[in-house]
């Protein structure tokens, strides 16, 4: 059964000027990019599907050029970059109608500790110059909020600074112990995840203008989500620079996991027959669990029964990032 994406993130380049510890991404010592060629290839195949959100990731050499390619594919899209990247010179090469939304990270009101995450001196004012300059261009903006041990319990300080800063979405992430961050010690407890949604919950009254979110997004009434899980739901797509199409962003880069790739196959062909997933759908099977909501997710999270083979930790903080949507 054909059911398009509503969301694709694309990583269209590996290059990036961060060195983020919370990364769900490894950047590698030669990081790859795809040619213009390529992603004009992309945008013609991915047009048919024609996603809620495609989100085009990495510091890529021509994203001027890219952002036109889009428009002339009746393709809006959402820009996140390294912060960095955000140069006056290619803000004033681009205009507010032809991008979806400027994204940018912002995971502390106190510099030297969103400094800190992102291993990047100087970030925290180059970020809050960017905001302002874009806002006054008219760019709809967007702020992607790791919450982490260490900045928890600065929620709503934090939610308060990006408000007077009238930036549009604020989307509050839970840190998943892939790439950079599979051995660090940033993921909080599940039960913490919890509160921090209660807690977001109720600044989500104060937002006026400004849509908050958190984690899993999919579960908001704008995507009609009945499913969660991206297997079974089909509403998450990954591409990374080589062209590799997976069920969810978080195999990026893991290329075995790959349903296909996009220049050897016809993307639209590789998300509906792909023999790979009968084979997630066994696997996910077989890992069952005693919880009460198996019915609706289908079970373990499959990134983390092939990438990080814990027993209890990720499922669980996955059943919790979920615990709106199960309820």
């Amino acid at each position: 059964m054909y059911n398009p994406p509503k969301v694709c993130i694309i990583n269209i380049s590996e290059k990036c000027a961060l060195r983020c510890q919370h990364c769900y991404l490894n950047v590698e010592k030669k990081p790859k990019e795809m040619t213009l060629s390529q992603i004009i290839i992309l945008f013609e195949q991915l047009r048919a599907f024609k996603p809620h959100i495609i989100g085009l990731e990495g510091d890529h050499t021509l994203l001027t050029e890219i952002i036109e390619e889009s428009t002339k594919h009746d393709l809006q899209v959402s820009i996140g970059v390294s912060g960095s990247y955000y140069n006056k010179q290619f803000l004033n090469n681009i205009v507010p109608s032809k991008v979806r939304s400027l994204v940018l990270s912002l995971d502390s009101h106190i510099e030297d500790l969103h400094d800190k995450m992102h291993n990047a001196p100087g970030l925290f004012k180059k970020t809050i110059e960017t905001i302002r300059y874009v806002k006054e261009k008219k760019f709809k903006v967007t702020v992607l909020s790791a919450i982490s041990s260490i900045n928890k319990h600065y929620i709503e300080d934090l939610t308060k600074f990006l408000l007077d800063l009238e930036v549009d979405v604020i989307t509050f992430l839970y840190i998943s112990p892939f790439g950079r961050a599979k051995n660090s010690e940033l993921s909080i407890a599940p039960h913490v995840w919890r509160d921090v949604c209660v807690k977001i919950e109720e600044l989500k009254k104060n937002g006026k203008e400004t849509t908050i979110m958190y984690e899993p997004v999919f579960c908001s009434n704008s995507f009609n989500i009945k499913n969660p899980c991206s297997l079974f739901s089909k509403n998450y797509m990954g591409i990374d620079a080589s062209g590799n199409v997976y069920l969810c962003p978080l195999f990026m880069r893991n290329e075995k996991y790959a349903l296909g790739n996009l220049f050897q196959s016809n993307l639209r062909d590789i998300w509906s027959t792909s023999k790979k997933w009968n084979n997630f759908y066994e696997i996910k099977r077989s890992n069952t669990c005693d919880c009460n909501n198996y019915k609706n997710c289908g079970g373990k999270c499959l990134a983390d029964i092939l990438l990080i083979n814990t027993k209890n930790k990720f499922p669980e903080v996955m059943c919790y990032m979920y615990w709106r949507y199960l309820e």
